[in-house]
């Protein structure tokens, strides 16, 4: 009777047991070199598995969400479409009447605060709606002119093109010709202008307003610039919407809309800003390094953009 429950302990405790011997751990025995490389090639083997099983429980529990965000932005381009074809027909505001005209920039509320680039990602968290008035409107000034607009900053002056100004409910929208649809702002006061699609967006005149003028004859519409760093970004474009779904933290569905931007504009320093974050908070460092080496390859100064 003893030696059958010495034989069942043994049994149990592996040291009887071919079984056990297969999956010995050696984490806490010591192991010859053949266990010790079938014990790490199953600890590989058990991680691969469950990081397979959380990526189909995040794909299956995103997957309804992202479907209502794909609806919701068919209807909000298809809004913002249709509000434009209908500014574009009503009468154009007279430059007198204008109050946009002049040198603007991002509020100093706004901007992010200096500091490392991991602070400055963190602050970009913390007031996304911010985070998204600096990717449109760079960290230089823009200047509405009577029939057309540019942005200035250390790169010099960015001529964006031919623009048009209307009026409707008190708010006031410049139509550019190319690149963002439209822009429209709450007047504030004569300084203090805020974009009427973006949460505490706010732009403060930098200088005198600018005397009106009447636009210069247009010609033929000029051949779209090379675009600097800072060159203000369409909202609902790729890159638009990767930082506003970086802000709100679905980083799986900004890394492609981002990755979708860069297909686009390789050479845009912000892209891989957000990249380099975006990647970092999904574990994958390697990409977060190769994005964060680029976008300084292309910008020295590029984590500045978001400030």
């Amino acid at each position: 009777m003893k030696l059958r429950r010495w034989i069942a302990l043994l049994a149990l405790t592996g040291i009887a047991s071919p079984v056990f011997a297969q999956a010995k751990n050696c984490a806490y025995y010591s192991c010859s070199e053949q266990e010790a490389d079938k014990w790490d090639q199953q600890q590989r083997d058990d991680a691969y598995e469950q990081q397979r099983q959380r990526d189909e429980e995040f794909e299956r529990q995103a997957a309804p969400g992202r479907a209502d965000r794909a609806r919701q932005q068919a209807d909000n381009d298809a809004a913002l479409k249709a509000l434009r074809a209908k500014l574009l027909a009503s009468p154009p505001l007279p430059p007198e009447r204008n109050p946009l005209l002049g040198r603007w920039r991002v509020g100093s509320s706004v901007m992010g605060r200096g500091g490392d680039d991991m602070s400055q990602l963190l602050g970009m968290l913390s007031n996304p709606g911010g985070a998204m008035c600096e990717v449109v409107f760079g960290g230089g000034t823009t200047e509405f002119k009577p029939g057309s607009w540019s942005a200035q900053d250390s790169s010099g002056d960015d001529s964006l093109g031919p623009i048009q100004y209307r009026m409707q409910d008190r708010q006031v929208f410049a139509l550019p010709d190319q690149g963002v649809p439209l822009l429209g702002f709450d007047i504030v006061d004569k300084g203090t202008i805020r974009e009427f699609r973006l949460q505490d967006c706010v732009l403060v005149r930098v200088g005198a307003p600018q005397p009106a003028a009447a636009p210069a004859a247009r010609a033929a519409t000029p051949a779209a610039p090379a675009r600097s760093p800072r060159k203000p970004i369409d909202p609902n474009s790729p890159l638009g919407r990767g930082v506003r779904l970086h802000a709100e933290k679905d980083f799986q569905p900004a890394l492609q809309q981002l990755l979708a931007a860069e297909q686009s504009d390789p050479n845009d320093p912000r892209i891989y800003v957000y990249l380099a974050d975006t990647y970092g908070w999904l574990g994958l460092r390697a990409e977060a390094q190769q994005a964060a080496e680029r976008a300084k390859q292309l910008d020295p100064n590029a984590f500045e953009i978001l400030r």
